[in-house]
């Protein structure tokens, strides 16, 4: 349901580049991030030309490999969608 709901949601406004997926598992955050770019592609229409990075990152990532996904995250190219799942390195909040 979220692949959908992200392929849904960068189709209806396809100025959304960059997304941040929490979960509370680091095995569902691989999966799922893992299933992202073949649902994203059956998904969304086939004249798109936006790109697809899903990235994974948790709290046993090394501190490179989190940076250099959170900088893809932070500055994704033209015509890309950069998603990062992530699991134990951001908390969800309310402020």
């Amino acid at each position: 349901a979220a692949h959908l709901a992200l392929a849904r949601a960068t189709t209806t406004h396809p100025h959304i580049r960059s997304v941040l997926a929490f979960h509370n598992r680091i095995a569902a955050s691989r999966a799922w991030t893992h299933r992202l770019p073949a649902v994203y592609d059956q998904i969304t229409d086939t004249t798109s030309t936006q790109r697809l990075t899903a990235l994974h990152i948790d709290g046993t990532t090394d501190p490179a490999d989190q940076h250099a996904a959170l900088n893809k995250l932070a500055h994704p190219d033209e015509g890309e969608l950069c998603v990062v799942s992530n699991c134990r390195v951001f908390a969800e909040g309310v402020d």
